[in-house]
């Protein structure tokens, strides 16, 4: 009788590293495709927290016989000693806190709390929300020219506000505002003030709507006319 012997062939070593190799490959891929949609994700909420933010702060002039709350608001009847965004949460025109934040701004979310401020990514325009003789004093709707192309809040990263009356000031950039020279003049601090890619980032215009902007398109906007409004 004559038996006969299988011999099985085994996979080489250089057939198992390529298929590694593709594994890894794919999961690079994969991991690459979710992060882009988180952030997507994220941006997209946190231009939806600022569109509600802004609609607020419109609602707020109407309410108050057409002037937005002003940024610090020590002297005016507005909001006095209080920052324009615990004005409209104490006022009822904004009914969550979390809107004040951008998702993608984990800084400001986890570190509010502990500090006792509120979460904020988002920073008024400078001079646009104020009145031509004083950072204190809130300023009429009405006074706005061309108000679709005229910032009043900027997304800025990593800010907090004070959780009550009392406490006026920011705790960043420039004592709670954001002005066109952090933009252009520093694109250092441009850049870490936003936590989306290239230092795109939200504004919320003085008709309540919301544009994303890169920073090479933010930074070559007219400040007289996109930061000012007078």
């Amino acid at each position: 009788m004559i038996s006969c012997q299988r011999h099985t062939r085994g996979f080489t070593l250089v057939e198992l590293l390529s298929v590694i190799l593709i594994i890894g490959i794919l999961v690079a891929i994969f991991i690459a495709v979710v992060g882009r949609a988180r952030e997507s994700s994220k941006r997209a909420q946190c231009g939806s927290n600022l569109r509600q933010v802004s609609v607020a702060m419109l609602l707020h002039a109407n309410d108050n016989n057409g002037y937005l709350p002003s940024i610090v608001g020590n002297t005016t009847p507005i909001n006095t000693g209080r920052t324009w965004a615990r004005a409209l949460i104490d006022q009822g025109f904004i009914s969550k806190s979390q809107c004040f934040a951008c998702p993608a701004d984990e800084a400001s979310i986890d570190l509010a709390p502990k500090s006792n401020t509120l979460p904020c990514s988002f920073a008024p325009a400078y001079p646009a929300m104020t009145t031509a003789s004083s950072l204190l004093k809130a300023r009429k709707l009405l006074t706005v020219n061309n108000p679709s192309r005229v910032y009043m809040l900027v997304e800025w990263a990593g800010r907090y506000t004070d959780s009550a009356p009392g406490g006026a000031y920011w705790h960043s950039v420039d004592e709670g505002y954001a002005t066109a020279s952090d933009l252009i003049s520093n694109t250092t601090t441009a850049l870490n003030s936003t936590r989306h890619p290239g230092g795109s980032r939200h504004f919320a215009f003085m008709d309540g709507h919301v544009g994303y902007l890169d920073l090479a398109t933010a930074q070559v906007q007219a400040p007289s006319s996109t930061w000012n409004g007078y």
